[in-house]
């Protein structure tokens, strides 16, 4: 997952595994991250969890305390620019932490925040895009358990979906249509007040009735996003924005807010997905077995 040095490998420099270890009571050794710079800017829950790797943190303050130059271990000074941090200042970074709090959209240290949500934002929008190729009506209506939500045609013939505030308990099970839908309507709404106009509401909004027009509208309501983080800068993040609820939310919050939707809904798709198919083969197993 992460590169890390451990004294398992021969070669020095970064190696692409992070074994687990014990913990370390040191509190400024053990937050020290040594990673590649692509798993940095993902903002994975990177860990300096190797007792090798406590080691050699150690085993450096030790010599700078002595009067070394920091910068004598060139893995160390290439473990330090990944995390965009100055030689000797990993005492910033704690044990087991993210590079983007979880308040969503705040830089850590000098870690480019916008950059973390940014790929974020895109690799899980690709995860789901991915997931949704070839995704039939049957499938987008498809009902795991009686009584799902899902998107429906009201009396006056209009599509729209369930949806009560707060939500029932036990919160209902939901279709494919529902979850993309609802993750679009989120993205526009969010958006439109937070950056736009600030006057529809999610009534307002044209719900698809089709799984092909779904996955479009749920494409669709991404690019101004996708535009916008990245283009952003971190100070951006900061910056109070309207909100459909009431409140103001900084710019961070609201795109924290949609990436939770997109990253936890799409993986209920994709679960759902997997479902349907082992679904479908047993009910035509079944069937095949009756004739």
């Amino acid at each position: 997952m992460a590169g890390a040095i451990c004294g398992e490998h021969e070669a020095p420099g970064l190696v692409d595994e992070l074994h687990p270890g014990s913990d370390c009571g040191d509190g400024s050794a053990a937050g020290w991250i040594l990673a590649r710079p692509q798993h940095v800017r993902r903002g994975l829950a990177l860990r300096a969890d190797h007792d090798h790797t406590h080691g050699a943190v150690r085993g450096r303050d030790r010599a700078v305390q002595q009067g070394a130059a920091p910068d004598d271990d060139p893995r160390l000074v290439r473990a330090a620019q990944a995390l965009g941090l100055a030689t000797g200042e990993h005492d910033r970074v704690e044990h087991g932490s993210t590079l983007v709090d979880r308040g969503y959209g705040a830089s850590m240290g000098n870690s480019n925040g916008i950059g973390v949500l940014a790929q974020l934002w895109d690799e899980s929008g690709d995860r789901l895009a991915t997931r949704c190729a070839g995704l039939s009506d049957e499938e987008f209506f498809w009902q795991p358990v009686p009584d799902s939500w899902t998107v429906w045609r009201d009396a006056d013939g209009r599509w729209t979906y369930h949806y009560e505030w707060p939500a029932p308990q036990p919160a209902p099970v939901t279709t494919i249509a529902w979850r993309l839908v609802h993750i679009a309507a989120d993205n526009w709404i969010y958006w439109e007040w937070a950056f736009g106009p600030g006057q529809r509401t999610f009534p307002d909004l044209t719900v698809p009735s089709t799984a092909a027009d779904a996955v479009q509208n749920w494409q669709d309501s991404r690019k101004p996003i996708s535009d916008w983080v990245r283009s952003a800068t971190d100070d951006a993040l900061g910056e109070s924005r309207p909100c459909h609820l009431g409140a103001p939310k900084t710019a961070g919050e609201v795109i924290g807010i949609l990436l939770n939707e997109q990253i936890h809904h799409a993986a209920e798709i994709a679960l759902l997905r997997d479902l349907f198919l082992r679904h479908s083969s047993t009910t035509r197993s079944e069937r095949a077995g009756a004739s």
